[in-house]
Formats: C-alpha cells, sequence, structure tokens
C-alpha cells in the first residue's frame, strides 16, 4: 500500500511538472505567431500595389516605421530626397534607391524569400519577388490584395506578372501556382529609349 503511494504521488509530481513546462512554452509560441502576425501590419497599411511609382525614402519610411528597418542613405530623415539623375549622364543617380536585404522579406510576409526593387528618376518601377515556394495564383492575389484583371488595375500599375515574364528550369508544372510576383508601375525608359545627345 505504501509502495502505491509512493508511486501514485510520483506520477503527480512528473504530471505537475511536464504540465507547467507546456504552459511555460506557451508564451513563446504566441509571441513567435504574434511575431508573424504583427510583420504583415506593414501590408495592411501598405499594400504592394500602392508601392509603386514611391520614392526609395516613402518605401525605406514605411519599413523604419512598421518594421524597425533603417536604411543608411533612404530613411524617414530624408524626406525632401529629390532625384537629380538621368539615364544619359547621370545613370548611377537616375537608378538609386533601396534595397530590401534578405533577412527583411520574410517579415514583410512570411512566404516571401527576396524581394527586389528598381528605381528610376526617383520612382519605383519594378517590384519582383521570389517565393520560398510554389503558391497558387488565386492565393498570391487574395494574400496581397491584387486587382483580379488588368482593367481593375490603379493608374500606378502598368502590368502584374506571375511568372510568365521569368526563365526558369524550376516553374510549376500546374501553369495555376508560381514562385514569382512582379509588378510594374511604369516602362522601363533608360539610355536606349531616349535621345541622348
Amino acid at each position: 500500500m505504501k509502495h502505491t503511494f509512493y508511486l501514485y504521488s510520483a506520477i503527480l509530481f512528473i504530471n505537475s511538472f511536464y504540465s507547467n513546462s507546456i504552459t511555460a512554452q506557451i508564451p513563446e509560441i504566441k509571441s513567435k505567431h504574434a511575431s508573424i502576425d504583427t510583420s504583415n501590419v506593414l501590408l495592411t497599411k501598405y499594400p504592394l500595389i500602392t508601392w509603386l511609382r514611391k520614392s526609395p525614402v516613402e518605401i525605406s519610411c514605411m519599413l523604419e516605421s512598421e518594421l524597425g528597418y533603417k536604411d543608411k542613405a533612404f530613411n524617414c530623415g530624408h524626406k525632401n530626397y529629390v532625384n537629380k539623375g538621368d539615364p544619359c549622364k547621370k545613370t548611377k543617380e537616375y537608378y538609386e534607391g533601396l534595397q530590401i536585404p534578405g533577412y527583411l522579406a520574410p517579415h514583410i510576409y512570411p512566404l516571401i524569400k527576396t524581394i527586389s526593387l528598381a528605381f528610376e528618376h526617383g520612382d519605383l518601377q519594378d517590384l519582383s519577388i521570389e517565393f520560398k515556394d510554389s503558391i497558387s495564383i488565386d492565393l498570391i492575389k487574395q494574400i496581397f490584395r491584387l486587382p483580379s484583371d488588368r482593367g481593375h488595375f490603379p493608374d500606378n500599375i502598368t502590368y502584374i506578372y506571375y511568372g510568365e515574364n521569368v526563365t526558369a528550369l524550376n516553374k510549376p508544372v500546374d501553369p495555376q501556382y508560381t514562385r514569382w510576383l512582379d509588378i510594374v508601375g511604369f516602362d522601363h525608359m533608360g539610355a536606349g529609349d531616349v535621345d541622348c545627345k
């Protein structure tokens, strides 16, 4: 009887210890999920399609205020930024702009692997995303609140591609899935498109 009592007490102790360990982990688990949810506040306030034609300072300031990322050259402290480049002589300044580091991309949205930004004359011309894995195109439209067809494009968008403009061997077999999203604000205009004298 005494052995049974000790055995029962030991079981209660182990159960209590295990329960406390699980309970202690709950805030950490919630915290991890909360960090993911919080990161999406950026896209709730500033949907991807609103980024196009913004200046590098405007986009950088969005990242700074919502995610705490401060770019050295383009940040909230440079709100009077004016691009002084041209496609013929001052090409470096013409194409200057913010680049999002790889580690920051998943904080913008967890499924994103990389984001590339291309600027021209101080405006975001192209936003290109590579996802970590293949995703349904319909789901991408839903997640990023993208227009269903070209007839519903806002004025700052010219094209939206879902991998059609990408040459890669690892394209999904199902055409309804993709690993890429490319949003174009306006047609590229470089030295070959203007009369440089």
